[in-house]
């Protein structure tokens, strides 16, 4: 045998002692956790002439370290260096893989670089990209370059990224993109819980759907539930319609959105804001929680709890109910309102104020009709209205109250009626009737049924009153029917005025003139210069007038063939004293608010007298009987 046969055994008897020696080594327990064992290998070469030396797999090439396999084409090992080529795959557990064309593994810090057309599958999740970061201890995984994250109904992309498979999250930063049946999403950086499906907002998002679209800044997307919360700065938009709150809470199942802490709400014509806001999109209902403001386009209502629906247009507010409109105002403490009807209805302490007419009106019920342009105002207590005119005020209660518009050509009339027990009280005048109705088309106010009115010493009657209101109060006074006005004068004497009709003309509340037509009576007391009782003037006639001066009598014109009886004040009998159908009803009137609340007494306001010397029983709080026997005593005295 030559010495170069020799020389060339030698060589191979050491390239295979190298090659068992290094199985022998990786095959060692102590060392396992540290080293890159390969099981299978169709072809083996160890480069021993490289400095450090290399071992050279291929074909089939199976390797494990520390409880994860992996497989490729080719491999090399140098120490503990792994870098493997062609159909690279690594297993771990029994959810984990890994997939791409190129491997680099440190079997020290257990950390992968795996390059080109890179998947990451863990359970139903799997993660696509050209460079992937992987640790096999800690198992999270770091693109540094585009990633897209893909489930069985979500698209997740983004420029980098890390995935921990420990914790189930995983972060997107740089243009991420979530694709998924329901929605559209738009971040720059997002926390993705894979085992919750669960999408965390870290960053300005946005997320489109079909009919809506949703910023905001911080929150989470609870994708298999169907769950989202949207915090700072959150937004709504959908159609015509936007909203913002500072969180934002929307449930698929249930279809509603919660928006929390400065919520509003706006669409073409209407515009909302509270604390707190609930919107069923199957019901179509909003409902408005604290500090609660509603504004249509014509009116702004306020309330602690405002409900809304917008396919009935009915809503309703409790809690100290507010609506302002630019023609009038009204609070309360509960309302409700269906706008396909055009009827709100306001119950508990309500205030209505009309701004045109400077008109108050306060109730336990309001009923509001806005299509009919009209209002009722009715309660277990009664209403009443205060009404200023120029600086006197005027307050009138009764059992309903009407308020009502009507355009005749191009100007609209206000119409108020009030009907059952109505009483006026005044600084200039007061008034009783059973109803009485107001146009603002001629500013008169009309008394029917029993109506009766006072003004200072002085009473009204007639079966029908009526009051023209000028700038400055009333103008006018008209007795229609059966009129009578009565002044009380001192003890049971009282200047009467009767007529059929009877015009008064007023100016600064005191009577200016007095024109009396058909049937006209008058009494009439005559007073010397010390106001003493001189006689009284009975004058009949079919037309008269009165005219005054500074609140006295200063001219009376007689027409129509008077007829006149003066009969001195010592002379006259009970019978001349009381014109027919005289009464006084003073008791019956009204003398502050307490007067006008309370409730309707049962007697009626005035009875009307037979017989004159009935008066004395009234006036006198005596019998007729008793008065006269009184009298025959002081007659029987002064014979004897």
């Amino acid at each position: 045998m030559n010495q170069r046969v020799i020389t060339l055994l030698v060589c191979l008897i050491c390239v295979s002692a190298n090659v068992l020696h290094s199985q022998e080594k990786m095959d060692t327990t102590k060392e396992e956790s540290k080293s890159i064992i390969i099981k299978n290998s169709d072809f083996y070469e160890f480069r021993g002439d490289l400095d450090p030396p290399e071992q050279f797999f291929k074909g089939n090439v199976k390797m494990t370290h520390d409880s994860v396999f992996m497989f490729s084409d080719t491999a090399t090992v140098t120490e503990s260096i792994l870098t493997a080529m062609g159909e690279v795959v690594i297993l771990q557990n029994d959810t984990i893989k890994l997939f791409s064309d190129s491997l680099y593994y440190n079997s020290e810090t257990n950390q992968a670089k795996l390059f080109y057309d890179v998947v990451l599958e863990n359970g139903e999740q799997q993660l696509f990209t050209e460079r992937l970061d992987y640790n096999t201890e800690t198992k999270i995984a770091v693109y540094p370059d585009t990633a897209i994250l893909r489930n069985k109904r979500t698209t997740l992309n983004s420029l980098r990224g890390k995935y921990d498979m420990n914790a189930s999250l995983a972060t997107f930063v740089g243009e991420v993109t979530v694709i998924d049946k329901e929605f559209k999403l738009y971040s720059d950086s997002l926390l993705y819980n894979t085992n919750l499906d669960k999408a965390i907002f870290v960053s300005p998002t946005r997320i489109e759907q079909e009919t809506r679209n949703i910023y905001c800044e911080r929150g989470f997307y609870d994708i298999k539930n169907g769950r989202s919360e949207f915090s700072q700065n959150a937004y709504y938009l959908e159609g015509k319609k936007s909203a913002k709150a500072n969180t934002i809470r929307y449930d698929e199942t249930t279809k509603i959105i919660n928006l929390i802490g400065d919520a509003n709400y706006q669409d073409e014509e209407k515009f909302a804001e509270a604390d707190e806001m609930i919107y069923n999109e199957v019901t179509k209902e909003i409902t408005l929680l604290g500090n609660a403001m509603f504004n249509d386009g014509e009116t702004v209502a306020k309330g602690e709890k405002i409900v809304y629906n917008e396919n009935t247009e009915e809503i309703s507010i409790e809690g100290n109910t507010n609506l302002d409109s630019e023609e009038s105002m009204i609070s309360s403490k509960n309302l409700s309102y269906d706008d396909s009807l055009g009827v709100a209805i306001f119950t508990d302490d309500v205030e209505f104020f009309n701004k045109e007419d400077s008109v108050y009106v306060f109730s336990d019920r309001i009923e509001v009709d806005d299509k009919n342009s009209s209002f009722i105002a009715n309660g277990e207590t009664r209403p009443y209205m205060l009404q200023f005119i120029d600086s006197d005020s005027m307050l009138l209660s009764a059992e309903q109250l009407h308020i009502s518009e009507r355009v005749d050509s191009l100007d609209t009339i206000n119409m108020f009626k009030a009907y059952h027990d109505v009483r006026i009280w005044g600084e200039d005048f007061q008034a009783r009737s059973d109803s009485l109705y107001y146009d603002s088309s001629d500013s008169i106010f009309v008394l029917f049924d029993q109506p009766i009115m006072w003004s200072d010493s002085m009473q009204f009657t007639a079966d029908t009153i009526r009051l023209k209101l000028g700038k400055s109060g009333i103008d006018k006074i008209y007795l229609n029917g059966n009129g009578m006005i009565n002044e009380w004068l001192e003890d049971k004497y009282y200047n009467q005025l009767k007529a059929k009709y009877i015009e008064a003309q007023i100016d600064s509340s005191k009577i200016k003139n007095l024109l009396m037509r058909q049937n006209a009576e008058a009494n009439y007391y005559i007073l010397d210069d010390e106001k003493a009782f001189v006689g009284l003037n009975f004058t009949l006639c079919n037309r008269m007038k009165f005219f005054f001066a500074g609140g006295e009598l200063s001219d009376i014109k007689f027409y129509e063939q008077p007829t006149s009886k003066l009969t001195p004040f010592q002379k006259l009998t009970q019978e001349q004293i009381y014109l027919k159908n005289f009464k006084w009803d003073i008791d019956n009137k009204p003398n502050s608010l307490e007067d006008l609340l309370k409730p309707k007494e049962k007697v009626e306001i005035s009875i009307p007298l037979n017989d004159p010397s009935d008066a004395l029983e009234e006036v006198e709080g005596e019998s007729v009987k008793e008065s006269k026997e009184k009298k025959s005593n002081e007659k029987s005295q002064s014979k004897n």
